[in-house]
């Protein structure tokens, strides 16, 4: 696959890792807050106070799609330089594309909101109130200290892969 993809595979990581980096640091804060604390106090926390899907589906839509989009549009221009019979997708295959790997990278964020909540849920078990919030921030950047090591390299690999082989299958 060369260098090319390659090169695509590290942009598609670095910009996933960001984008989990900020995730992490705005769910830390939101938790953090004045509100979740008091409502982490009331035992009445719940996990759209500290992380919405809908935002880190945008986000996602903004930061990542590009670069996928990047990705085929280079192996495009890679194909039709090595074969004169290349016949590149229709842009409406490219969108299908693309937003089948959307798909995939957005589920994500639904694992994420799903562990985050079991970690809110057992940080309310607690009865000390200091002890919840205590436990609920260690256990969230004991979380996301494990998604930032898997997920960028795994998801740009498997990712930037399907991009790249897209238009030439």
């Amino acid at each position: 696959m060369g260098l090319d993809y390659e090169r695509w595979t590290g942009i598609l990581d670095r910009s996933l890792e960001r984008l989990f980096e900020r995730q992490q640091r705005v769910i830390l804060e939101k938790a953090a807050g004045r509100k979740a604390r008091t409502l982490l106090t009331e035992g009445s926390l719940e996990i759209g106070n500290v992380m919405t899907i809908g935002t880190w589906d945008r986000q996602m839509d903004e930061d990542i799609r590009p670069v996928l989009n990047s990705i085929i549009k280079d192996s495009q221009k890679s194909q039709t330089s090595k074969s004169a019979n290349y016949e590149p997708p229709t842009g409406e295959d490219i969108q299908v594309q693309l937003n089948a790997q959307m798909d995939r990278i957005k589920a994500i964020n639904l694992d994420t909101q799903y562990e985050i909540n079991q970690k809110v849920i057992a940080s309310l078990s607690l009865q000390d109130e200091d002890r919840r919030q205590s436990v609920l921030k260690g256990e969230l950047v004991s979380f996301f200290a494990s998604l930032l090591a898997k997920a960028p390299g795994l998801v740009s690999e498997n990712e930037a892969r399907r991009a790249w082989k897209f238009p030439i299958s």
